[in-house]
C-alpha cells in the first residue's frame, strides 16, 4: 500500500513490534497494511499474552496509538498504560479560557457548564476521522458579554462543544504523565522499543523489505526479529560469563592476600567467541593480577597419579 514516509509517498508496510523493557527481547511482531497505528495495540497485547503467557504490567506507546478504540479496549481489560493522548484537532491550539476543555460536565454528563456559568445540553454523538464526540449546545449566547471571544462562528446563536467519548480515559492519561513517576517511566520507551528499531535499521541494515508479497514481508520481519533476540541472548550469556570470571578472579585475589609472601606470578584469562555471534567477532575478558606462590616443604608422595598443570606466566590458551 502507498503510504506517506519521510522520503515521500512509497509502497510500504506498517511493521509493529513489542519489546520487553527488562531484557530488550521482542515479544510480539506483525506486519500490516494499515497506514496509521490506530487499533493495533490490542493485537500486540494479545500476541504478547500468547507468546509469553502473561500481560505486561505497564504499556508504553506513542501518541499514534491514542485512538478511541485503543482507550476503550485498555479500559475493558484493565490494562495499565502510558500513552500521550491526541487533542481534538480544532481545539488543540486554543489557549483562551473558552476552549472545550474549560467546559465542566455535571455528574450525570448530560450538561456542560461554561466558564460564565451557563448550561450546554447534550444533543447527539458526532463521528469523524479522529473518533466519536458528544456534542453539547447552548440555547442562546448572544446576550453573553463574552460572546465575541467564545463563539467563533458568528452565525450561530449559541456555543457548541464536542467532548470525546473517551475523555475520562484521556484526562486520566494526562494526569499520570504529569507526575514524576509517570515521566520517568515513559522515558524508558526511548531505551527499549526505539533502541531496538535503531538496532534493526542501523546495525543490522534492515531498511526495507526485499519481498513484495504480504507473506514475504511477514517472513522477513519475523526473521529479523528472531536475529535480534538471538543476539540479545548471546550478549547476555557473554555478560554472565564475564561476571563469573570476575568473581573467580576476585576470590583468587582475596586468597592471594592471605598467603605468605613468596615468588609471584602474573596471569590473565581470555575467552574468544567465533565471528558472527556478536557485533565484535572477538569478545575478550582479561584480568591480570599477581598471585603469591608459597613453596611447601618436600614430603614423600602418598600416591601416584597424572601430572597436574600449574599456573603459568602469560595468558591461558
Amino acid at each position: 500500500r502507498v503510504m506517506k514516509t519521510t522520503s515521500g509517498l512509497r509502497p510500504s508496510y506498517n511493521a509493529q513490534l513489542t519489546v520487553d523493557a527488562t531484557n530488550g527481547v521482542i515479544v510480539a511482531a506483525e506486519v500490516t497494511q494499515q497506514q496509521t497505528d490506530h487499533g493495533l495495540l490490542s493485537g500486540q497485547l494479545q500476541q504478547t499474552a500468547e507468546n509469553v503467557g502473561c500481560r505486561p504490567d505497564m504499556v508504553l506507546a506513542d501518541s499514534g496509538y491514542s485512538d478511541e478504540a485503543t482507550f476503550q479496549s485498555l479500559a475493558e481489560i484493565g490494562q495499565e498504560a502510558l500513552i500521550p493522548p491526541h487533542e481534538q484537532p480544532q481545539e488543540a491550539k486554543r489557549t483562551d479560557p473558552f476552549a472545550s476543555r474549560c467546559f465542566v460536565p455535571d455528574q450525570q454528563g448530560q450538561v456542560l457548564i461554561c466558564p460564565q456559568g451557563r448550561e450546554l445540553t447534550f444533543r447527539r454523538v458526532v463521528r469523524c476521522s479522529s473518533g466519536s464526540y458528544r456534542e453539547y449546545r447552548a440555547q442562546d449566547c448572544r446576550d453573553c458579554p463574552f460572546y465575541a471571544e467564545c463563539v467563533k462562528v458568528k452565525s450561530k446563536r449559541g456555543r457548541s462543544v464536542q467532548i470525546s467519548v473517551v475523555a475520562d480515559q484521556r484526562n486520566g492519561m494526562r494526569q499520570k504523565l504529569k507526575t514524576a513517576d509517570g515521566k520517568a517511566l515513559y522515558q524508558l520507551r526511548k531505551q527499549t522499543v526505539e533502541r531496538v528499531l535503531a538496532q534493526l535499521k542501523a546495525n543490522l541494515g534492515f531498511s526495507r523489505f526485499r519481498l513484495t508479497s504480504r507473506a514475504g514481508a511477514d517472513t522477513e520481519w519475523w526473521l529479523i526479529c528472531a536475529v535480534h533476540n538471538l543476539l540479545t541472548y548471546v550478549r547476555g550469556a557473554a555478560t554472565t560469563v564475564n561476571e563469573a570470571i570476575e568473581r573467580l578472579l576476585g576470590r583468587l585475589a582475596n586468597w592471594a592476600t592471605s598467603l605468605s609472601h613468596g615468588p609471584r606470578v602474573s596471569f590473565a584469562s581470555s575467552i574468544r567467541y567465533p565471528a558472527g555471534l556478536t557485533q565484535d567477532p572477538r569478545i575478550r575478558f582479561a584480568t591480570a593480577c599477581e598471585v603469591p606462590l608459597s613453596i611447601p616443604p618436600r614430603r614423600p608422595p602418598r600416591h601416584v597419579g597424572p601430572a597436574g598443570a600449574g599456573l603459568r606466566t602469560g595468558a591461558w590458551p
